[in-house]
């Protein structure tokens, strides 16, 4: 559209409100009017503001830098600096920046699954960094001497299996969770191989439920925390430590009775926790234990192995006496029939352990035969512990339940 168009219908709109351009005055710059009287307003027009200012009632030309009205006594508002100068240029402002906190983020590696090898390894190494850190902090060791410590004791063992089995609920697929408490768990049962050095403390740990948390830890998911149970009881129910290390032939008769008194004593508590472990279900808790045990395992068969030799402990202190001593002491039954009666055979025929035993008994090792040489050196040396010597340790034990004048007399199993 041309200028002289533009002008026109200026023109035809100033006529069609009744303004009267020789009363205004007009702009040089944009050809406007700056101020155009009218008594009353007779509708917008572009441009313009309609107020009663310092010329009167009219129309005021708004100012063209600035989209705010002006001000009452005419004078156009204080214009805001622009942003972009007249050369449209951005305008440069210096800004300092403080470099020490300039920090670079990075987005964390993708979190990968580890093994269980892999988990037990970095548990491992964890622990051994913390001991090594830690080297200012007294170890919690068990005090045998001291009933508040085997109390605390089994304490913290009774908490650590009930957390430990509510972490396995809850974090089934992720190991990672559980298995710093197995650690502490493990620590804390093998803290009561402790207690073999005074039978005196075996009153405690059976008054404090101890032999009750560990019969049932032996059926724990992880094989290896039963294990440990099991070399724990092995070394508290050593047959040798009813001895008296110090066998001096010229003591005196008051030494003798009073070395009599203390055997006595040691068979006692002997008996009492041999009796908690039968009357707690611990040969059937050892039966299913040699059920999942894998003997081409390193672990699984000093398992088997360890699992025997309680066996064989318990059968030689009930051939010593030992349970019927400190079964009549702590009860007083008038059928002496019945307290003559094996307590370790009769809880031995009452589980499947002789079928165990008898189905171990018949395997025969023909796998190694059918190997060629490599393949038995390599066998051999990933399993120390052979198949042979474990088929013959069942033996010696089959060999004396069997023999057993219960076993022979009542054919109970």
């Amino acid at each position: 559209m041309s200028k002289s168009s533009s002008s026109s219908i200026t023109d035809v709109l100033d006529s069609v409100i009744g303004i009267n351009p020789a009363n205004s005055n007009v702009n040089n710059d944009n050809g406007l009017s700056l101020f155009v009287p009218s008594a009353k307003f007779n509708g917008s027009k572009p441009n313009y503001v309609f107020r009663n200012g310092d010329r009167g009632v009219g129309y005021y030309l708004d100012h063209p830098h600035n989209t705010h009205r002006n001000n009452d006594d005419g004078e156009p508002p204080d214009q805001k600096r622009p942003r972009i100068d007249n050369n449209d240029t951005v305008a440069v402002r210096s800004v300092r920046f403080d470099p020490t906190k300039d920090e670079t983020q990075s987005i964390p590696p993708r979190k990968i699954r580890l093994t269980g090898e892999q988990l037990l390894a970095q548990a491992e190494e964890l622990q051994h960094s913390t001991n090594n850190n830690s080297n200012n902090k007294q170890i919690l060791l068990l005090d045998v001497s001291s009933p508040k410590s085997i109390a605390a004791h089994a304490t913290s063992l009774r908490k650590l299996s009930d957390k430990n089995s509510l972490l396995r609920a809850q974090y089934i697929d992720d190991p990672a969770k559980f298995m710093m408490n197995e650690v502490s768990l493990h620590d804390t049962i093998v803290s009561f191989k402790n207690a073999a050095v005074d039978l005196s403390s075996y009153h405690h740990i059976v008054k404090e439920g101890v032999v009750t948390n560990l019969v049932k830890l032996m059926m724990h998911e992880n094989s290896d925390v039963g294990m440990c149970v099991v070399s724990v009881l092995v070394e508290l129910l050593d047959g040798s430590l009813l001895d008296d290390d110090n066998n001096d032939n010229n003591s005196s008769e008051q030494q003798q009775r009073d070395k009599e008194e203390k055997r006595q004593t040691r068979i006692q508590n002997m008996g009492l926790l041999a009796h908690a472990f039968i009357d707690e279900g611990g040969f059937e808790a050892l039966s299913n234990n040699l059920g999942r045990y894998d003997e081409t395992i390193e672990e699984d068969a000093r398992g088997v192995e360890d699992a025997l030799t309680l066996i064989e402990s318990l059968l030689d202190l009930d051939r010593l006496g030992v349970l019927s001593s400190s079964q009549n002491n702590n009860e007083d039954n008038d059928n002496d029939e019945e307290d003559s009666s094996s307590v370790v055979i009769d809880s031995i025929c009452k589980t499947l352990l002789p079928s165990w035993l008898f189905r171990r008994i018949e395997i025969k090792n023909n796998n190694s035969n059918n190997n060629n040489d490599d393949n038995s050196n390599n066998d051999s040396a990933s399993n120390p512990i052979s198949p042979a010597v474990i088929r013959l340790h069942v033996s010696e034990v089959l060999s004396t339940i069997l023999q057993h004048e219960d076993y022979s007399m009542k054919r109970r199993c």
